[in-house]
């Protein structure tokens, strides 16, 4: 098991460099700018897991009240993290990457697919 999670994490971080990787270049930050995040967006993964596995184990609805101050911590300890290593502005501007991000995913993976379909992608 243990052999399993270190490879989705390390898959979490190709995956984030991946998705990052424009608000990383925009930014021009360096490598350990980056790694900072990088870091701190496995971590956030992982402790968003961990909470989730044990709700499932005690029986627990994702949105149990008892979870709000673990979620609290964590978010602020992730933004902490973000904020030592590009700065409260910098932070600002990834919070507002990071809520966009799914959406910019999935319209790269619809722009994909109607590659390989061979219908292009319209304003409409």
């Amino acid at each position: 098991m243990k052999k399993l999670q270190k490879g989705y994490y390390e898959g979490l971080r190709y995956n984030f460099n991946h998705s990052y990787g424009i608000f990383f270049a925009k930014e021009h930050l360096t490598p350990g700018q980056t790694d900072k995040i990088i870091k701190a967006l496995t971590q956030r993964q992982m402790n968003e897991d961990d909470l989730q596995a044990a709700l499932q184990d005690q029986g627990l609805p994702d949105d149990n009240p008892s979870s709000r101050q673990i979620k609290q911590q964590s978010q602020a300890a992730f933004r902490q993290a973000i904020e030592d290593a590009i700065g409260t502005d910098g932070y600002a501007r990834f919070d507002a990457y990071d809520r966009q991000s799914d959406i910019y995913d999935l319209m790269s993976s619809y722009a994909a697919q109607s590659v390989l379909i061979g219908s292009p992608m319209t304003l409409d």
